[in-house]
């Protein structure tokens, strides 16, 4: 396979996946007033900024080294943790939980733990990168004021 034809695979891999999260993330409802759908929206944006990174990204579209470099950093705990508070929510049936800040701070440790430190020792492949750390950090941030938004605008029920 040429690598023109396995950027385009792995595009389409990702765009799937990302897809499938998306289908999944919105059905769920656990009183009747769409309370899983008010975070779909931030779930919608993050999946189609992170899509249209990917397109550009293997497609070799010229964008600012800035762009390129850092903005898969900065959707990335944003992305997890909505779907970690997804799962939780559903496994638990508690339409209300949300990340306290020292899992949130938790999880900035642990994704700079693991991808600056550990695998850049493993392989040649990977840098460890001070900005990337942080803009991990305020991806974070991004969801933490998320949830705090999302608190005040719905209350205890939300």
């Amino acid at each position: 396979m040429d690598y023109c034809s396995c950027r385009l695979l792995y595009l389409l891999l990702h765009l799937v996946c990302l897809l499938c999260l998306y289908v999944v993330h919105p059905v769920v409802d656990f009183n009747g007033a769409g309370i899983m759908q008010r975070n779909t929206r931030l779930f919608i944006v993050l999946l189609f900024v992170y899509a249209v990174h990917l397109y550009i990204k293997y497609n070799c579209i010229a964008v600012p080294v800035f762009i390129s470099n850092y903005l898969a950093d900065a959707l990335c705990l944003p992305f997890i943790l909505s779907l970690f508070v997804m799962i939780v929510r559903i496994v638990k049936k508690n339409s209300t939980f949300q990340l306290p800040l020292s899992m949130i701070a938790f999880a900035v440790v642990y994704v700079t733990t693991v991808f600056e430190f550990v695998i850049p020792k493993f392989s040649a492949r990977y840098t460890a990168d001070l900005m990337d750390i942080v803009f991990y950090a305020l991806g974070a941030l991004f969801f933490f004021l998320f949830q705090v938004r999302e608190k005040k605008l719905f209350g205890k029920n939300g």
